[in-house]
């Protein structure tokens, strides 16, 4: 896999993306086997944080280490972390009141294959330490998500976009189509 270095606008560190989704100027590119791999090979620094995938609305997730001041920045209003059976492995970290605040929506929460929530907001999703944990996570949150309101059934259903769809829609603010 090709990947990049970037440095994050919020965060204003290093952090890793897969070449194809970088949307800014890339520090340096490298190429590793898995993002787990990835992360080993980076010049990140690493000094009491853990790693974690940002995942922001209408956006490819990034891998970087973040601490509680971190988490502070990327969620301001609060935030809740959960672990469940479907996502083994992974903590996620978000507001569970970014629907309430009406903040945009970002990605689907599932139960057994099926959707059960919507993050609205930031997420961050801190896998363990294991190269499948790394590859789980990027697998269920890596690509951003756009969301589309099905009138007819009164129901909401996604579709994981590539690179250039996230920037159209992140262009016009747009996270989901009625």
């Amino acid at each position: 896999m090709h990947f990049a270095v970037f440095v994050d606008e919020v965060l204003k560190r290093k952090c890793i993306i897969t070449k194809d989704n970088l949307t800014s100027d890339a520090l340096y590119e490298f190429e590793a086997q898995s993002w787990y791999d990835a992360l080993q090979k980076s010049e990140i620094d690493a000094q009491n944080k853990i790693p974690a995938f940002i995942c922001l609305p209408i956006c490819s997730s990034y891998l970087t280490y973040i601490d509680e001041i971190d988490l502070s920045i990327l969620l301001p209003d609060g935030f809740e972390s959960i672990s469940s059976d479907d996502y083994r492995g992974l903590t996620l970290i978000y507001d569970t009141y970014g629907l309430d605040r009406r903040k945009m929506l970002n990605r689907e929460l599932q139960t057994r294959g099926r959707l059960c929530d919507i993050v609205a907001g930031n997420l961050i999703v801190a896998p363990e330490d294991s190269r499948k944990c790394f590859e789980a996570a990027y697998e269920n949150f890596g690509r951003g998500q756009a969301f589309i309101f099905d009138s007819k059934n009164n129901d909401i259903k996604t579709i994981k976009c590539s690179a250039q769809a996230l920037a159209v829609l992140r262009k016009n603010n747009i996270s989901i189509i009625a």
